[in-house]
């Protein structure tokens, strides 16, 4: 997601942050990394959007073709 709770105000995530979902209330965290774009994700593995779903075979085809080009970096 791309916003959640921080201190109750609506925040982009940002490495080291710690926040609260807006549609469940539940623990978030900032993902933060050099590939994927920074967002939350749930500490636990809550289905809290009715339009979640689970990881594509394409997004984990282009998410290993992303560590691919990483490591030859």
């Amino acid at each position: 997601m791309q916003y959640a709770l921080v201190n109750q105000v609506r925040a982009h995530a940002q490495k080291g942050l710690e926040g609260v979902c807006e549609l469940c209330n539940g623990k978030v965290i900032a993902k933060c990394g050099n590939i994927v774009v920074h967002h939350w994700s749930h500490y636990n593995r809550k289905e809290c959007d009715k339009w979640w779903e689970p990881e594509t075979l394409w997004h984990t085809i282009q998410y290993n073709r992303g560590q691919n080009r990483a490591q030859k970096a």
